[in-house]
């Protein structure tokens, strides 16, 4: 877990979509690291096409509190018309709004949310989830991937397998590591 934050640090963004945000209620900083060490929180960004994050979640109650970074949610445009009581709570609570044109399916384009996070002083995103959101960046958007297992199994409340193994990626320059309990590899496209 140290390392997960530590590599946290080392990034301007962490990105997750709303599923993993509404079932982890995660808190996108880095806590677990010496605290003898100057570190610089990421940016906490939420993929939300729909605006669907709660009010009362941890990355709002982090910010107001003084204890992580103003909250970014990417939302499609047609959510700020059609959701303006929503926008309205979230908007109170210090959220900042990044809106992105969604494709036809409701999905945001990764390259278009990309474009958007760059614009705003995002060079280097650390992507946590969901399964979703890290098939589409495995597809084409990525120059490093690490992976952290634990020895827990999770169960169906877990983030299901990557459908559909041709989209797989190939790895080049493989490292493992194990790091207490927790397993890491560590590749290149």
């Amino acid at each position: 877990m140290a390392m997960t934050h530590r590599l946290r640090t080392l990034h301007d963004g962490i990105l997750v979509g709303i599923g993993t945000a509404l079932v982890d209620n995660p808190q996108l900083n880095a806590r677990y690291v010496s605290a003898d060490t100057a570190i610089q929180q990421p940016q906490p960004i939420v993929l939300d096409p729909f605006m669907k994050l709660a009010s009362n979640c941890k990355l709002i109650d982090n910010h107001q509190h003084g204890k992580g970074k103003q909250p970014w949610l990417i939302v499609a445009e047609k959510a700020l018309v059609d959701e303006t009581d929503k926008k309205a709570v979230l908007d109170k609570a210090g959220v900042k709004f990044i809106s992105v044109k969604a494709l036809k399916n409701g999905r945001l384009p990764l390259d278009e949310v990309f474009k958007a996070l760059k614009a705003n002083g995002i060079h280097t995103l650390m992507i946590e989830g969901g399964s979703r959101v890290i098939q589409s960046c495995l597809k084409d958007v990525w120059d490093q991937l690490i992976i952290t297992t634990a020895p827990i199994f999770i169960g169906s409340d877990g983030v299901p397998a990557i459908q559909d193994s041709n989209d797989l990626p190939k790895l080049n320059k493989i490292k493992y590591q194990t790091m207490g309990r927790d397993s890491v590899l560590a590749a290149t496209k």
